[in-house]
C-alpha cells in the first residue's frame, strides 16, 4: 500500500511493481536492506560475516517551509569513513550500512556469531533518535517526547538475530545520555532493555552532550560519552583494569 522508500533510486521502474513484475521467481524487496558503501544490497546469507553494523541518518526530508532539501543534514559521508576504516581492519564483507528507515527489520536482521560493534549515527535528543525532522526511536513509548510523532519504542525492541554478547553499541546522537525531566533517556532505555538477564550487548555508550562529526579528521565523532558494561563478573573485572579514557560505570 506504500511507495517503496527507495523508489527514487530506481526511476526506470514503477514503484508499484511487485518484484519488478517477476512474480514467479522474483523476491519482493522491502527496500532499505543492509548495503555496502556503494549502496549494493548485502544478501541475508552474507550478513553472518558482518562484524560492524552502521545505522546512519541519510539526510533531512524535503520541507518546502524550511527549505531543507533531501540529502542535507545527514551523516552518510562520515558513516562511509567508518565503513572504510572497519573494512580495512576486518576485511571486505565485514561491514554493513543502513539508514534504518525500516529500523526494526534491519535491527532484527543483524546476524553473525561475532558482531563487534553497532553504531547509531543519528540526529537526536535525550529521549529520541532518528531523522532531523522525525525521530524514529523513542525512550518513552510509541511517540517522541519532544516532537510528539510516532516512533519505535526502544524499550520493546527485540534482540538482534546474531550474537551481540561481545558487541559494543555506540549511540552517536546528541544528548542520548542527557538529562531528562521525566522518563528514561535513550541510553537508559537501551541499557534497561538489552542488559536484562545478562543478555544483550557487552557494553553501551551514550553521549551526555553534543556529538560532532568533523569530516576528514575523525569518522567517529567526538563528545562526552558514558559507557556502561553488561553486569557480568568478566565485565566487572575488565572495568577495574580498563585503560579506557571514557567514564565507565
Amino acid at each position: 500500500m506504500n511507495i517503496d522508500p527507495l523508489a527514487e533510486d530506481y526511476v526506470y521502474n514503477s514503484p508499484y511493481n511487485f518484484s519488478e513484475n517477476r512474480v514467479i521467481d522474483g523476491i519482493e524487496l522491502e527496500g532499505l536492506e543492509w548495503t555496502d558503501a556503494d549502496g549494493k544490497e548485502i544478501a541475508k546469507e552474507k550478513l553472518k560475516d558482518v562484524k560492524i553494523y552502521l545505522f546512519y541518518e541519510k539526510g533531512a526530508t524535503a520541507d518546502p517551509q524550511s527549505g531543507v532539501r533531501a540529502g542535507e543534514g545527514g551523516f552518510k559521508e562520515q558513516t562511509i569513513e567508518q565503513y572504510n576504516h572497519y573494512t580495512e581492519k576486518y576485511g571486505e564483507g565485514s561491514v554493513a550500512m543502513s539508514t534504518g528507515e525500516n529500523f526494526v527489520e534491519d535491527w532484527v536482521n543483524m546476524s553473525g556469531d561475532d558482531i563487534r560493534e553497532v553504531k547509531l549515527n543519528y540526529h537526536g535528543d535525550s529521549q529520541w533518535v532518528g531523522t532531523s525532522n522525525g525521530g524514529n526511536l523513542s525512550s518513552v513509548g510509541n511517540t517522541t517526547a519532544e516532537l510528539g510523532n510516532n516512533a519505535v519504542d526502544i524499550n520493546k525492541l527485540p534482540l538482534p538475530s546474531g550474537d551481540i554478547s561481545g558487541c559494543h553499541l555506540q549511540i552517536n546522537s546528541c544528548s542520548s545520555n542527557g538529562e531528562t525531566t521525566r522518563g528514561l533517556n535513550v541510553f537508559e532505555a537501551f541499557k534497561n532493555n538489552f542488559f536484562k538477564n545478562n543478555k544483550g550487548f557487552y557494553s553501551i555508550s551514550g553521549a551526555s552532550g553534543g556529538v560532532s562529526y568533523p569530516l576528514g579528521r575523525s569518522a567517529f565523532g567526538y563528545g562526552t560519552f558514558k559507557t556502561n558494561l553488561r553486569p557480568t563478573i568478566e565485565n566487572w573485572i575488565n572495568s577495574i583494569f580498563s585503560s579506557n579514557n571514557e567514564e565507565t560505570e
